[in-house]
């Protein structure tokens, strides 16, 4: 990589280095003033200067883009980031904030550019939660920015956080889990049936479910302990990791008919094991709901696999549908993550406290239970205060 010196002042010296060209034609330029006791240490910075340059490691104090500064932020924060935390950036930066502002140089980025691109992206109608995340990717390439000395201030500290709301999702009554455990229980496929109970009754998130192993179910004690979460991102594929707080780590204690269901599901799952031999898959261990081993094609692949991300999604849409067609009394079609807030409304209903109901679906801060489940709260509390009524003279 091609560079040169100039001698600026009695011990400054400007480094510059070949970088290519641009899409135009035009040569790329990087130029670095240092300071140096003579020509020869001034040349080896600018050895170091070209190599950082070549591996696209150097950014220039001033004047780069946000569109040329994502690629330097994300080569660092990957290695410390989790990877479906990385994922969700990438879809903020790539969907909602380049395209409105990678144009911008960084340093010319103002409170006020954020907060109309946070306006706009309102007016399209995002859930805030979404909203949320473009904030929290911005934020975290402006820390990573300061800490690197390209920028002196953030302007996102001028810019208020949005808060997030919970909206009011859709759940299952009493009546319409009767009928819908009364389906699963004639459903053929055993597994993905187990699934949803699985998440009715104890309220886990689906990534807890898709991680849980055969030794986190304790049939003797009657405990399923949650120590694990499954994620996937196309950059890394499957992983099993530590869930994001230490109050997702947990144990619940499953209604003893599902506690045997599972047990008798995991015997099945160990006998599909000692079958497959080697054509098992061991490497995310025992995994409870896991691939029966055919592809599309009927051919023969590996045994116990992880299932995808999207598979309890999608089988409980063709489910819900699938039921539904000859039905006149018809199961309302709502999310795979909605069998999670109707566990939680199984509980409020029940009268739990709602410390317990907390720590249960594994939040970090009873207040985020009370956030979200606050109008089924109100609603319960109002039948409580009708049942009083009766007793009023």
């Amino acid at each position: 990589m091609a560079g040169s010196l100039e001698k600026r002042g009695k011990n400054s010296w400007r480094l510059e280095v070949n970088a290519g060209v641009d899409a135009n034609g035009k040569y790329i330029r990087k130029r670095k003033t240092v300071t140096a006791r003579n020509k020869t240490e001034a040349k080896e910075l600018l050895q170091e200067f070209s190599v950082q340059v070549r591996k696209g490691e150097y950014v220039a104090p001033t004047g780069i883009t946000l569109n040329e500064f994502v690629p330097v932020w994300r080569k660092e924060r990957i290695k410390e980031i989790a990877p479906n935390t990385m994922e969700t950036y990438d879809y903020a930066f790539n969907g909602r904030i380049l395209p409105a502002i990678g144009h911008y140089k960084l340093d010319k980025i103002k409170p006020l550019d954020i907060k109309n691109l946070v306006t706009n992206i309102e007016k399209e109608g995002l859930a805030s939660s979404s909203i949320a995340k473009v904030y929290n990717a911005l934020n975290n390439l402006f820390k990573f920015a300061i800490e690197n000395d390209v920028l002196q201030n953030n302007p996102m500290d001028k810019v208020k956080r949005p808060k997030v709301t919970y909206k009011k999702g859709q759940v299952y009554g009493t009546e319409e889990l009767n009928k819908l455990y009364h389906l699963l229980n004639e459903e053929e496929n055993k597994q993905m049936a187990l699934l949803v109970k699985t998440a009715l009754l104890t309220g886990m998130r689906k990534g807890e479910l898709l991680g849980l192993q055969w030794h986190d179910v304790d049939v003797a004690n009657n405990i399923i302990r949650i120590r694990h979460t499954l994620t996937y991102t196309k950059e890394t594929g499957y992983l099993l990791k530590s869930p994001k707080t230490n109050d997702s780590v947990r144990q619940v204690a499953p209604p003893k008919g599902l506690m045997k269901e599972l047990r008798k599901h995991i015997q099945r799952k160990r006998e599909e094991k000692n079958m497959a031999a080697e054509m098992w898959e061991s490497g995310f261990g025992n995994l409870v709901f896991s691939t029966y081993g055919h592809n599309k094609e009927n051919k023969m692949t590996m045994f116990g696999k992880p299932l995808h991300q999207d598979s309890p999604n999608r089988w409980w849409r063709r489910f819900i549908k699938r039921i539904n067609k000859d039905r006149e009394d018809k199961i309302k079609q709502i999310r795979f993550h909605d069998l999670r807030h109707t566990a939680a409304t199984v509980l409020i209903n029940k009268n739990e406290n709602t410390d317990a109901i907390s720590k249960r679906l594994g939040h970090a801060d009873i207040r985020v239970t009370s956030s979200i489940y606050s109008h089924y709260f109100n609603e319960a509390d109002q039948r409580l205060a009708d049942s009083l009524d009766e007793d009023y003279i």
